[in-house]
């Protein structure tokens, strides 16, 4: 398997006084590369970031393991970096199971033998179980929450905004969200001065989370939009829609900036052409210490 590209961004802002590096990752969706993800873990040492922010869709529900992978692999990065995350829409399917895996709604499928040996079912729904076990293995899981990183004279707020099913339509695109969503999942933003950054996990919702206050936000969701055609961009989504208007790239909009990454694998359709997965490393700057500033 082809080493993940590595894609550096840069953002400026006078509320960094201390550079800081990030690495973000996305979409691994149960993928190994190497074993037990040995390589990814390689590229992440060699980077030697502040922090390691996780954008969700770690897993894929619907498989028959979905977290003897990412379990293993968020526990080995947790224990070499400081990991922040948030949920994708493949976390947020297990909100549908009762720990024991029997299904909320009739129709689901049961999930009893999907439980590693070593599961703890504490927790009201296997969402909180799988939670409760990567907070176990050292993650700072962010669910509609937020933790502050310090660096220097630096703080970042990091939120993880967690979306339920209805904002991941099949065969349509929505792009706003209900009025006063975002406040009822994290409350109101800007309040100490820190630089707001939002792992949001689609990214389609962009004006949402600008509006919001987010100065940044890390997202995934689309996997670079599975083929990539010159000068257009991403061509498919992962709920079955072309062109999405956010694929992979930096976007901006209302003084905030959106950088999607391509992730780090697929599922159902495991296609990429020109689309290879994807490393992000986002390096903060100061305002005035900007590249050709």
């Amino acid at each position: 398997m082809k080493r993940p590209d590595v894609t550096g961004y840069e953002l400026a802002s006078p509320k960094i006084h201390d550079e800081t590096v990030f690495v973000f990752l996305s979409d691994l969706h149960g993928l190994e590369h190497g074993p037990a993800n040995s390589r990814l873990l390689e590229a992440v040492d060699r980077i030697g970031p502040d922090a390691v922010l996780v954008g969700g869709d770690m897993l894929v529900e619907s498989e028959d393991s979905p977290y003897r992978v990412p379990l293993r692999f968020m526990k080995d990065l947790a224990g070499r970096h400081t990991v922040y995350a948030a949920n994708g829409n493949h976390e947020m399917r297990l909100s549908e199971f009762m720990p024991d895996g029997t299904p909320f709604r009739e129709g689901r499928r049961p999930a009893h033998a999907l439980l590693p040996e070593d599961w703890d079912p504490e927790g009201r729904t296997l969402l909180d179980a799988y939670s409760e076990e990567l907070r176990r293995r050292g993650c700072i899981l962010l669910r509609d929450e937020a933790a502050v990183f310090e660096k220097g004279g630096t703080r970042v707020r990091v939120s993880g905004l967690d979306l339920g099913r209805r904002y991941y339509p099949k065969g349509k695109n929505l792009y706003e969200l209900s009025p006063g969503e975002m406040e009822r999942h994290l409350g109101r933003a800007g309040a100490d001065g820190a630089l707001e950054l939002l792992l949001a996990h689609h990214p389609n919702y962009l004006k949402d989370y600008a509006a919001w206050g987010a100065d940044c936000v890390l997202s995934g969701h689309i996997h670079g939009g599975a083929v990539r055609l010159p000068g257009i961009g991403g061509l498919l989504s992962p709920n079955f829609t072309f062109f999405p208007r956010y694929s992979k790239g930096r976007y901006d909009e209302g003084g905030c900036a959106m950088f999607v990454s391509a992730g780090l694998g697929e599922h159902t359709f495991r296609l990429r052409l020109n689309d290879p997965r994807e490393i992000v490393v986002l390096r903060l700057v100061p305002a005035e210490a900007a590249r050709g500033g």
